[in-house]
């Protein structure tokens, strides 16, 4: 836990120019690979990798499987619907390409696998007020995660195949 929490804060201290891009990037796999495989718990981690979650940031793909690594079953649900809202309006939306949407949803469903509470919804949640229609609302959200959770077990048992098919366009099927 010591050594994962002094290495961070030495990252996240140091200016954008103290280390070269590169190396910051072998400091973060080091941090979330001893967060993941230990299970320890770095709050401050999830927000500070969420800053590098653009669509058009450098190496991006290698944030979100360090993001992936760095999730257990042990990080509380609040931490990670900010990485999932951010990973789904960056690289799950309609402007953005069929790779970049591949790499989204592989990304939510390897985080949702790693920690399941995250699609545990509450009844206050999912409910705004107090009356019949705030209680639909809130049906049709299980009703959506438990949707989610069958496609996520489709895709884990065809796990290649379905992201060369997610990632291709459409019109490459008919012709």
């Amino acid at each position: 836990q010591g050594l994962a929490e002094g290495l961070f804060k030495k990252i996240r201290s140091a200016g954008s120019n103290a280390y070269r891009f590169e190396v910051k990037l072998l400091m973060i796999n080091f941090v979330t690979r001893l967060v993941g495989n230990h299970e320890l718990l770095l709050l401050p981690l999830y927000p500070f990798l969420q800053r590098y979650m653009g669509g058009h940031q450098r190496d991006v793909t290698a944030i979100l499987a360090y993001t992936v690594q760095a999730c257990h079953q042990y990080v509380p649900p609040d931490e990670i619907h900010g990485i999932l809202k951010t990973i789904a309006h960056n690289f799950i939306t309609e402007r953005c390409s069929g790779e970049q949407m591949a790499v989204g949803i592989n990304a939510v469903r390897a985080i949702c696998a790693r920690v399941p509470s995250v699609l545990a919804v509450d009844e206050d949640e999912g409910a705004i007020g107090g009356d019949d229609v705030d209680t639909a609302v809130g049906g049709g959200i299980s009703m959506d995660i438990e949707a989610f959770v069958r496609d996520s077990a489709a895709f884990s048992r065809h796990r290649d195949r379905s992201v060369s098919v997610a990632g291709r366009q459409p019109n490459r099927y008919h012709g």
